[in-house]
């Protein structure tokens, strides 16, 4: 029975942990800024990208047409588990992936920086 639901499972599962890493690596990256050991310009990197991993995660209400978020797609599929919001599960995880990827190597040199 448990192989039956993983599936169902896996996705949002995955667009929680990613929600999770994303808080984390925003949270080390101001507790980062405060430490004031980075110059103007490492501070604008990080400030940058965390304004370009928002909207991967959290959706973006204001764009055109509106990108909904992780969390938001992941009620979605489990509420209508069809093949669209699988897929739209899916390219927002995969988008995600990528962006927290992007974020976490900006803030690894911000971290050598600050050393």
């Amino acid at each position: 029975k448990a192989a039956q639901t993983r599936p169902a499972t896996v996705l949002p599962d995955t667009a929680y942990v990613l929600a999770e890493q994303y808080r984390a690596v925003v949270k080390e990256a101001a507790d980062l800024r405060e430490t004031g050991r980075l110059p103007p310009g490492v501070v604008e990197k990080l400030q940058q990208g965390a304004n370009a991993l928002k909207p991967a995660v959290l959706g973006d209400p204001q764009a055109v047409p509106p990108k909904a978020g992780l969390r938001q797609l992941a009620l979605a599929f489990q509420s209508v588990r069809n093949a669209q919001t699988e897929a739209e599960l899916q390219r927002a995880v995969d988008d995600a992936v990528l962006a927290i990827a992007d974020f976490v190597r900006t803030l690894e040199d911000a971290r050598r920086v600050a050393q």
